[in-house]
């Protein structure tokens, strides 16, 4: 089946390029392994709050995924250009407690 969508949003990837070209395939690789079939908002705040990954990782790894599949899928129509600097900030909470 292909999408035809009369109207298309393209995303603005540039506020995350250079942390998407360092963003390794070992880490994403690790964060789907961590995850498996289970994306839930339960499984993911274990993950975090027991250091098995960080909300930057996260972040990147739920972008890559976007850059992925949104030209099929055109589920997502914007993306929040603070999105990695406000993952860090909950990362240094998170590391201060």
């Amino acid at each position: 089946t292909v999408n035809h969508f009369v109207h298309e949003i393209p995303l603005d990837f540039s506020p995350f390029l250079d942390s998407l070209a360092n963003y390794t395939p070992t880490t994403y690789e690790r964060i789907e392994t961590l995850l498996k079939s289970d994306h839930s908002i339960d499984r993911v705040k274990s993950l975090i709050l027991n250091k098995h990954i960080i909300c930057k990782d996260l972040c990147l790894y739920y972008l890559k995924r976007i850059q992925m599949t949104n030209n099929y899928y055109k589920a997502i129509i914007e993306l929040n250009p603070h999105l990695l600097s406000e993952a860090q900030q909950i990362d240094e909470q998170i590391n201060e407690n």
